[in-house]
């Protein structure tokens, strides 16, 4: 059939370069999209839109993910279905899966003496208070939430990963930079910060590259101010130190 010149515009675009030279990572990412009722048309709409970016950069890099889109059903496929249906052409390590990734018996641990089918699992959410994500490790299966909520709601991949026995993690984001606002990263930037992790092996360099300059503010310079306040408070503690002696 011959293509419109919107539908075909599209369809360039979607046209992704591949890395010869790629190479698997070793480890699952899933894209957990559970949560299609909580969005509103136009987030399913950036989400969309996010998860091609995923989809791009996990193709183009030098070691890629095993990627799975899992809960991709409901109005999240029918947006894909409706303005996006080249994604059925996507070539690399990626599948769609219409159920839960916890149903998904193929990502299960298959070993016959763990109790736990998700020990291999890792939910990363900016929840987590302790847990850091500091190594990507082969064998692993990591998931990152596929919501764009705009901050409504609280806690829903830490209680959903808690509720199946799954490990949460966090990325280290306060170890190694510091943002405006919220800790909360987009779906896409996720991805692309545990791409580019797996290329440099420097969190402070993919915090740096990845995320947006506006989300950023100067550790360093913050970190020094902090020590000149700091400092200032010890030469006045010292000060009237000083004047309680003279006044002895």
């Amino acid at each position: 059939p011959t293509l419109s010149k919107s539908s075909y515009k599209q369809a360039k675009r979607q046209r992704i370069k591949e890395n010869p030279d790629q190479k698997l990572i070793g480890s699952t990412l899933i894209i957990d999209c559970g949560f299609d009722e909580l969005m509103t048309e136009r987030e399913r709409t950036s989400l969309t839109t996010q998860i091609t970016r995923a989809y791009s950069e996990n193709r183009k890099a030098d070691q890629c993910f095993d990627l799975k889109i899992t809960s991709f059903n409901k109005l999240l496929k029918e947006r894909f279905e409706t303005s996006l249906d080249q994604y059925k052409n996507w070539k690399g390590t990626i599948e769609f899966h219409e159920q839960e990734f916890s149903e998904i018996d193929s990502l299960k641990d298959k070993e016959e003496e763990s109790s736990n089918k998700f020990e291999n699992f890792v939910y990363l959410t900016a929840d987590e208070p302790e847990e850091k994500l500091l190594t990507i490790e082969p064998g692993k299966t990591y998931i990152v939430g596929g919501i764009v909520d705009k901050g409504r709601y609280k806690r829903l991949c830490y209680d959903k990963a808690k509720k199946l026995g799954i490990k949460t993690a966090r990325l280290p984001i306060d170890e190694f930079v510091k943002i405006n606002g919220r800790q909360v990263i987009t779906t896409f930037h996720v991805v692309d910060l545990l791409l580019k992790w797996t290329s440099v092996k420097d969190w402070k360099l993919a915090f740096e590259e990845v995320l947006p300059q506006r989300k950023l503010t100067d550790k360093e310079n913050e970190d020094n101010q902090k020590k000149e306040e700091q400092g200032n408070d010890n030469d006045n503690d010292n000060e009237k130190d000083n004047e309680d002696k003279t006044g002895l």
